[in-house]
């Protein structure tokens, strides 16, 4: 296999960018970013007891960027709300800052990023 020259990287970032996010999946991915700072449209039980601080507007840019990957690499030029959830660990887990009661207990950011998933729904 060959190596990968920075105008691979330069076509695919353009290929990426050119793959349609409905603006119904773009209300999904606020509502879920909003949902870890407690805000959400349907909030979630004891959340602030295990998030401290929760993903930034930056966390949603990276949501939506990596569907539009994501479904680049299904083959698709629209993005799905299946491709925002195929990488919310990833996005998300590193963005939450869990409370130390959080740690203590051994909750895991996976656990909450899933909890938050299931809150919000699906367009």
């Amino acid at each position: 296999m060959g190596s990968v020259s920075l105008e691979d990287v330069r076509f695919l970032q353009t290929m990426v960018d050119q793959v349609h996010v409905d603006p119904a999946v773009k209300r999904y991915i606020i509502d879920l970013v909003f949902t870890t700072r407690g805000s959400g449209p349907r909030p979630v039980p004891n959340l602030t007891q295990s998030v401290r601080v929760g993903a930034s507007p930056r966390g949603s840019l990276a949501l939506m960027r990596v569907g539009q990957a994501h479904a680049l690499l299904q083959g698709r030029d629209y993005v799905t709300p299946d491709d925002v959830r195929a990488m919310r660990y990833g996005v998300l887990r590193h963005r939450l800052v869990l409370t130390f009661d959080a740690l203590a207990s051994g909750i895991k950011p996976e656990q909450i990023i899933d909890a938050v998933f299931h809150a919000v729904p699906m367009p």
